[in-house]
């Protein structure tokens, strides 16, 4: 007894791990992939918890109880772990299908595992060695289920999970990319330990120590909760904000290798995005020098960009933005571009308009104030003090023009003979 003890304290703590990361989990439950870790840490409690009870039991009735209980984390935890990484990385709505489907396969699989001893296709003939030298140890004589269904679909399950996260690994900044490699060994360290023991290489002959394994992925899990803001910052957060932005943006390392693009850029440099990543700022940008000029400059930029598309300029306003690391030095750039297409066309239209306004304006000649007329014969004198015809002035500092003729008085002053007398 003192010897089953001394192999179940570490699994206790365990235990009290997963316990504390599923509250963790649930009371962040509203965060991305917040909801499928929950299921995995519960699923794995339920596995420990069974696998201590196992340990603890000495009789076959008792242990093939626990084992059973311990497969209804066992079933469910490649499910729930493909779920929290399709999540983490933003594939929910793809998958979600998928899920379901792996969803139903597990209810089956604990059926036929709890219906084994009608059809004994998971195990044959289970029996308990009491040799061991620790505790006595459940010999589970596995079936063509467990070896062709159970198995396979567990292991292929964790692969493709692994699989997600190394291809998403090269996508992402230093922050996700800690995230991911926690993730991973998370992942490797059970699947590996687990494949040991189908193999048959295990410390203890017939016992599966995956459990502690996983036990180790949740410690793991736990400082990647702290140190690297697991549940809060992820790829999927980052997704459903910075994707969804109608503005586009660039990150460039120090080098000017393009880092990262949200889809509105990718359609403004109309390349295929997976092809720019990790790409020189000289080839991506060949038809954009003048971006690639203010990617060059050593200080911030904020300047307006014209790009011409399908015959019709496209303008934004330009902001490129030096990142520095925790030391001070250059690790990158960030370019933002807003389109101000329509603002640039409303101030284009009022310049023209207020020269347009101007012209008309250079034309008009306003005659006001005094003029100094003649009494006698009514010429003006101009300010410098020459004396000017009445017309000669008036059409000189105005727009109006003369047309010269006689009045009817001056018809009869004239000409007389031409109008009889009164």
């Amino acid at each position: 007894m003192l010897q089953q003890i001394a192999h179940i304290w570490p699994l206790i703590i365990s235990a009290v791990i997963l316990t504390l990361l599923a509250i963790v989990a649930w009371k962040n439950r509203t965060h991305t992939a917040a909801l499928s870790f929950f299921v995995v840490m519960l699923a794995l409690l339920v596995w420990v918890i069974g696998f201590i009870f196992e340990i603890s039991s000495d009789d076959l009735t008792a242990k093939l109880f626990w084992a059973n209980i311990q497969f209804i984390g066992i079933a469910i935890l490649p499910v729930a772990w493909l779920a929290m990484v399709v999540e983490y990385t933003g594939r929910s709505q793809k998958w979600r299908p998928v899920i379901f489907w792996l969803t139903l396969f597990a209810v089956l699989n604990l059926a036929v595992i709890w219906s084994n001893p009608w059809h004994h296709l998971f195990r044959g003939q289970p029996w308990v060695d009491s040799s061991s030298p620790l505790f006595p140890v459940l010999v589970s004589d596995y079936g063509v289920w467990y070896y062709g269904v159970h198995v396979p679909v567990g292991i292929a399950l964790f692969l493709l999970s692994f699989v997600l996260l190394v291809r998403s690994l090269s996508f992402q900044s230093r922050l996700f990319r800690q995230q991911i490699i926690v993730l991973l060994v998370s992942t490797a360290l059970p699947l590996a330990v687990d494949t040991l023991y189908n193999l048959g290489i295990t410390p203890v002959s017939h016992l599966n120590f995956t459990p502690v394994a996983f036990s180790i992925s949740g410690v793991l899990i736990a400082w990647s909760l702290f140190a690297h803001q697991f549940l809060e910052v992820m790829p999927a957060a980052r997704s459903a904000l910075i994707e969804t932005m109608e503005d586009p943006w660039l990150v460039w390392d120090a080098k000017l290798r393009l880092v990262d693009l949200n889809p509105a850029a990718h359609a403004l440099l109309n390349a295929p995005r997976e092809g720019m990543v990790g790409q020189p700022a000289a080839d991506i940008l060949v038809q954009h020098p003048d971006l690639l000029h203010y990617l060059h400059q050593p200080h911030n930029i904020k300047a307006e960009f014209m790009v011409e598309q399908q015959d019709t300029q496209h303008y934004y306003d330009l902001r490129v933005s030096l990142l520095a690391d925790k030391k001070g030095r250059l690790a990158g750039r960030l370019v933002v571009l807003r389109e101000i297409t329509r603002r640039k066309l409303i101030e284009q239209e009022r310049e023209q308009l207020v020269e347009a306004l101007k012209q008309s304006l250079a034309q008009v000649k306003a005659l006001q104030g005094l003029l100094p007329i003649c009494a006698s014969c009514k010429k003006i004198r101009d300010e410098q003090g020459q004396w000017h015809q009445l017309e000669e002035y008036i059409q000189t500092n105005s727009e109006a023009e003369f047309s010269h003729g006689i009045c009817p008085e001056c018809r009869k002053s004239l000409y007389p003979e031409y109008y009889g007398t009164d």
